[in-house]
């Protein structure tokens, strides 16, 4: 490769003195045991599935909505305890439900809504309740 276009990258200096924090020059990842990992992140996701179960029981409850029942109310407060939960905006919840259609299927609902429709539903709830649900999670 020709200088004008730039050098090509070679192998640091072994004999250069290295950081305080790094002195053996080792490597800074740790290798990564997979398996565990992965049971890891299974238990996260049942863990997961539960809590959003426990959230719309509670819902229910509240609402005084009988177990089981499908209701857009529980539906929009789950949508709100995901969209909290991982700091989306709207537009980022809309990509986050592309991207894991399973977090639909948990927030009871078939397919995105609109705006306006997560909004009316919102409405719809008596702030006594979400503020109970909340206090719920809470603990």
């Amino acid at each position: 490769m020709s200088k004008r276009y730039g050098k090509s990258k070679k192998a640091g200096n072994p004999k250069r003195k290295r950081s305080k924090n790094n002195p053996k020059g080792k490597r800074n990842d740790p290798k990564i045991n997979w398996s565990v990992y992965n049971k890891k992140r299974e238990v996260e996701g049942d863990n997961y599935d539960k809590w959003m179960c426990e959230i719309a029981d509670k819902a229910r409850e509240l609402m005084g909505i009988r177990p089981g029942v499908r209701d857009r109310r529980v539906s929009a407060i789950l949508l709100s305890v995901i969209k909290t939960g991982n700091r989306l905006s709207y537009w980022d919840l809309v990509n986050h439900l592309k991207k894991y259609p399973d977090d639909l299927k948990r927030c009871e609902l078939s397919r995105r809504y609109s705006r306006s429709w997560y909004q009316l539903r919102i409405s719809e709830i008596d702030p006594a309740v979400l503020q109970r649900i909340i206090a719920w999670m809470g603990k």
